[in-house]
């Protein structure tokens, strides 16, 4: 992976680990925004393999495609969009209509 000037970004280093820790490490870092995981062999011991994971803290800008290793993006949590406004209540039911007045009583 590379920065935007060339760089090789800002990121951390974990050993030992598997995929699926990698994935979770990066889930519960808030600053992680993407990790890159894969195995190395031993030039050294034949049949060792290495497991690096890199968590990226800053934007990747260029990767290359390397067998034994996956990089992969962090995609934001939406959040969930805001509950519709309740239902206007109904409007009230028309009055009942004038009774009918008597007469007013004589003087």
């Amino acid at each position: 992976d590379r920065s935007v000037n060339g760089g090789s970004g800002a990121y951390e280093e974990i050993w030992l680990t598997d995929a699926a820790d990698c994935r979770a490490r990066c889930a519960a870092d808030a600053v992680c925004i993407a990790y890159e995981f894969g195995s190395l062999a031993s030039r050294r011991v034949k049949g060792k393999e290495y497991k690096r994971c890199e968590l990226h803290h800053s934007v990747v800008f260029n990767v290359a495609a390397i067998p034994g290793f996956e990089c992969w993006v962090k995609v934001p949590r939406v959040p969930p969009p805001p509950s519709p406004p309740p239902p206007a209540s109904p409007p009230p039911p028309p009055l009942p209509p004038p009774l009918p007045q008597s007469p007013p009583p004589p003087p």
